[in-house]
C-alpha cells in the first residue's frame, strides 16, 4: 500500500508577519486625515457669516447736523478764506484785510450756524448699511473760520463780540459729539480747542452785561453735554458693526491672512514671530460672532464705569482676541479727555463768575461760596476728584488783585496751579483758569501791532 501523498494545493506557505512600519504609516495617516477634516470642519464651524444685532437710535428729521455740515461746506467754499484756514505760512497770511475780508464774508453763514442751536441733533448713526462716516473736515473749517472772525474782532476792539463768536464753536461741540463714536467725540475736543484759544484773554475786557451773557450760554452750552457712557456705547455698536461687516467681506484665504497679520500686529514684509503666529493660529480657529459678543460686553461694562465718578484709567477685562487687541487705548486715554473738557468749560464758567464780581466789588473774591448764588448756581466740582466731588482749588492772590484756580487734572494730584499741556491729556500739572487751551499758541495783545490797516 503506497503511503499517500499530499496534494500541492494543500500545502499552504507560511504567512509573513505584518510590518509594524506599515501599520504605524496608516494609522498615522487615517489619524491626519481626521485631524484635517476636523480642522477644516472647525474653520468652516467658526468662520461662518456673522449675523449679529447691533441697536441703533431714532434720528430726528430733520437732523440739525445735516445742517452743520451744510454750513460746513459753505464755510469750505468761501472765496476769502478766513487766515486759520489757509493753505500757507500763518504769519504771511496775519493781516488786517485778510481778517476784515473774511469776517465779512463769514457772517451770513455764522448767521445760519446760530439758527442750528436748539434743534434736534444727532450723529449719523453709521452700521454700514449704506450709511457712510460724515466727512469731519466741513465742521472743523466752521470751527477755525469762528476763530477768524473772532479775531477780527479782537483787533478792532470788540472782545465782547469775539467771545460770542468763541462760545459759537463751544455750543457746536456737544452737538457733534451726541450719538457719535469717538472720532466725533475726538472731533469735537479739536472745534473746542480751536474756539477756546484766546477766549480767557477777552473776559477781563467784558462788561458786566457781556459777562452775564456769557454765563447765560455756557450754562446752556454745559447741559448740552452728552455723558461719556453714550459715546462709549456707540463706539461699540459701531466698532461691532464695522467688524462684522469687514469679516463678512472677506472672500479668499489670502484676504483673510492679509487682515490676520495686520490684526497681529505683523510688520509689512516680515514673517509672524512664535507669538504672533500662535496668535493668528487661535484666532482662526476661533468663533468671530462670539468675539464680537463678548466684545460688546466690554463696551457696556466700560459705559457703565463711566457713569462713575473719574478714578483713572478702567478696570474693566479687555477681552483676550484679536479683535479687541486696540481697546486698551479707550480706557487708557479718552475718559481723561471727556474730564478735562467737563472741567475746561466749567472752569471758564467760575472765570465769568470771577470777573463779574470784580466789576461790582473792584476785586476778587476770598473764597468762591462769594459767588452763590448771585453769579452760580453751585460751585462746580472737580471731575478730577473721584468720589467726594470736591470743587476746584481756589486763591485770590494779591490782596484779590488776581486769582489761581484750578482742577487737579487727569494725575488726580494736587500740582499747586502748574499748567498741563492741554485738559485731559495724561501726564503731570493742573488745568489752569487762564491758562487752558493752547497757552503757546495764544495770540499775546503785542500781536496786533504788526497788523496793517
Amino acid at each position: 500500500m503506497k503511503p499517500r501523498t499530499k496534494d500541492p494545493k494543500d500545502q499552504q506557505s507560511p504567512r509573513r508577519p505584518k510590518s509594524p512600519i506599515g501599520s504605524c504609516v496608516l494609522t498615522g495617516l487615517l489619524i491626519f486625515f481626521v485631524l484635517c477634516a476636523a480642522i477644516i470642519g472647525l474653520y468652516v464651524a467658526q468662520n461662518r457669516r456673522i449675523a449679529i444685532t447691533v441697536p441703533a437710535p431714532v434720528v430726528p428729521n430733520p437732523n440739525a447736523f445735516d445742517e452743520l455740515i451744510r454750513i460746513g461746506l459753505l464755510t469750505k467754499a468761501m472765496k476769502h478764506k478766513s487766515p486759520p484756514n489757509m493753505l500757507v505760512p500763518y504769519p504771511q497770511t496775519e493781516t488786517f484785510s485778510n481778517y476784515q475780508t473774511s469776517a465779512l464774508e463769514f457772517e451770513p453763514i455764522r448767521q445760519k450756524l446760530r439758527s442750528v442751536f436748539g434743534k434736534p441733533c444727532l450723529h449719523p448713526v453709521v452700521r454700514f448699511n449704506g450709511v457712510a462716516m460724515p466727512s469731519y473736515g466741513p465742521l472743523r473749517e466752521t470751527a477755525r473760520a469762528l476763530s477768524g472772525e473772532a479775531r477780527y474782532y479782537e483787533i478792532v476792539g470788540r472782545p465782547g463780540k469775539a467771545v460770542e463768536i468763541r462760545l459759537d464753536g463751544f455750543e457746536m461741540s456737544p452737538m457733534i459729539q451726541r450719538g457719535g463714536p469717538l472720532i466725533a467725540f475726538l472731533v469735537a475736543r479739536a472745534i473746542e480747542s480751536i474756539s477756546g484759544t484766546g477766549l480767557e484773554d477777552d473776559l477781563p475786557l467784558l462788561s458786566d452785561v457781556e459777562l452775564a451773557a456769557a454765563a447765560r450760554r455756557l450754562d446752556r452750552i454745559i447741559s448740552q453735554y452728552p455723558r461719556f457712557s453714550d459715546t462709549i456705547r456707540e463706539e461699540g455698536n459701531y466698532t461691532t458693526s464695522a467688524t462684522a461687516a469687514s469679516l463678512n467681506s472677506e472672500t479668499t484665504i489670502k484676504e483673510r491672512y492679509e487682515n490676520m497679520r495686520q490684526l497681529a500686529d505683523v510688520d509689512e514684509g516680515h514673517r509672524p514671530n512664535f507669538s504672533q503666529a500662535w496668535k493668528m493660529a487661535k484666532y482662526t480657529l476661533s468663533n468671530k460672532e462670539a468675539m464680537l459678543r463678548d466684545n460688546q460686553a466690554y463696551f457696556e461694562e466700560l459705559a457703565k464705569d463711566y457713569d462713575r465718578p473719574f478714578a483713572g484709567p478702567s478696570k474693566v477685562r479687555v477681552p483676550d482676541n484679536l479683535l479687541a487687541n486696540w481697546f486698551s487705548m479707550i480706557s487708557e486715554n479718552s475718559p481723561a479727555r471727556h474730564a478735562g473738557s467737563i472741567a475746561a468749560v466749567r472752569l471758564l464758567r467760575v472765570e465769568v463768575a470771577l470777573y463779574r464780581y470784580r466789576k461790582a466789588s473792584g476785586r476778587f473774591p476770598d473764597r468762591l461760596d462769594a459767588l452763590v448764588p448771585r453769579l452760580l448756581g453751585t460751585i462746580p466740582t472737580d471731575p478730577f476728584g473721584g468720589d467726594s466731588k470736591p470743587s476746584f482749588i481756589y486763591k485770590p492772590l494779591k490782596n484779590g488783585a488776581a486769582y489761581l484756580l484750578y482742577s487737579i487734572g487727569p494725575d488726580m494730584k494736587d500740582d499747586g496751579g502748574t499748567a498741563s499741556k492741554s485738559p485731559g491729556i495724561a501726564g503731570a500739572g493742573d488745568i489752569v483758569a487762564g491758562k487752558i487751551w493752547n497757552p503757546t499758541r495764544r495770540f499775546k495783545p503785542s500781536s496786533l501791532k504788526p497788523l496793517t490797516r
